[in-house]
């Protein structure tokens, strides 16, 4: 029998423990874009939402790179604190793209709420912009504050805009996957690490802006 993990909280080594114990465990770990092709018994989906800054997130795609994991990241075009085209944040996405990772739209319809403008308009205007950057396209999107917003534009006709994939489809949401999601600074259920081995098929949401080396107060 697997010793369970002890929980080291949001530190960055606690993470790359936890992808660790996953691979042991025989997760085998997929983008949001490749997944359905994935023939393997126990799936783990992992999903970073960028919604403060691109802090941590490099740090997450190397050591996910370095162990042979691949991950989906949703990059929003209107954050306050980043933008997407900026020089630092280009070259992150560049590299984490070169590492085997997907980029996928972080879209906001409560910004189109909030300046007066059509949301599915927005997020198509959104995903227009964030394929200029990257010069490809994109096939993956999830929504950004849903439960503010009340609303996941792209969820129910996902391919009247061009997507494959968005994140709050109901079988990513505890239907085929169970859905484990660090939102607030919290794992509401538990650290993901409690529960590899409970469900061969995991949809697992992180933010990096919760992770630290040594201590919180290195984020803010």
């Amino acid at each position: 029998m697997t010793t369970p993990l002890d929980c080291g909280g949001f530190a960055v080594a606690h993470y790359r423990e936890i992808l660790e114990r996953a691979l042991e465990m025989g997760y085998a770990f997929s983008t949001f874009a490749d997944h359905a092709s994935v023939d393997s018994p126990r799936l783990l989906l992992m999903r970073h939402d960028l919604d403060l800054s691109m802090h941590n997130n490099l740090r997450f795609a190397r050591i996910e790179h370095e162990l042979g994991v691949r991950a989906t990241y949703f990059i929003r075009v209107h954050a306050k604190l980043y933008n997407p085209f900026e020089y630092h944040s280009y070259r992150s996405l560049q590299e984490i793209e070169s590492l085997g990772h997907e980029i996928g739209l972080h879209y906001e319809p409560g910004f189109a709420l909030a300046v007066g403008e059509d949301e599915a308009a927005m997020v198509r205007r959104e995903k227009r912009i964030l394929e200029t950057i990257l010069d490809h396209p994109v096939v993956s999107a999830s929504a950004h504050l849903p439960g503010k917003t009340g609303t996941t534009v792209t969820a129910q006709n996902k391919n009247d805009f061009g997507l494959e994939h968005e994140g709050y489809e109901p079988h990513f949401l505890n239907g085929e996957f169970k859905y484990l999601s660090d939102s607030n600074g919290r794992w509401r259920e538990g650290c993901l690490c409690e529960h590899l081995g409970a469900h061969d098929r995991l949809c697992v949401l992180t933010h990096g802006w919760w992770w630290f080396e040594n201590s919180p107060v290195e984020n803010y």
